[in-house]
């Protein structure tokens, strides 16, 4: 019998996050039947509905105080799809993930290159 690994999504249903979050789903699952893991995507408006679905971890595509006050709720690992807020990641909550570089990063990946190409008209994007 596989075992199943569920996933909850909450955030916008129009969203890169959760296209993101149904490929890795869809790839999952491809590599998981070899393993006997079964990835289960419930896709969700609301933390506490997510929640009552007991999944392994939440993806949030939130801002960045609703971030912060799930990492309290939530007794599982909760990882950040959208938030750049430095913040979050100063206040490192041991249950929270970063799928994104915060404003800081970027910020400080653009100074790095500009110093070596300083003609260059670069800007910092996540993957």
């Amino acid at each position: 019998t596989p075992l199943t690994v569920r996933l909850a999504y909450v955030g916008p249903a129009a969203s890169d996050s959760l296209a993101g979050a149904r490929q890795g789903i869809a790839e999952g699952n491809a590599q998981g039947k070899f393993l006997g893991l079964v990835f289960e995507l419930v896709d969700s408006r609301e933390l506490s509905a997510a929640l009552a679905t007991q999944p392994a971890a939440i993806l949030l595509d939130l801002p960045a105080a609703q971030v912060a006050a799930a990492t309290q709720a939530a007794g599982v690992a909760v990882i950040n799809t959208g938030a750049e807020d430095d913040a979050l990641r100063a206040r490192c909550a041991p249950n929270l993930l970063h799928t994104l570089p915060s404003a800081a990063m970027r910020a400080d990946a653009l100074r790095q290159w500009r110093q070596k190409s300083p003609q260059s008209q670069a800007s910092a994007h996540a993957w």
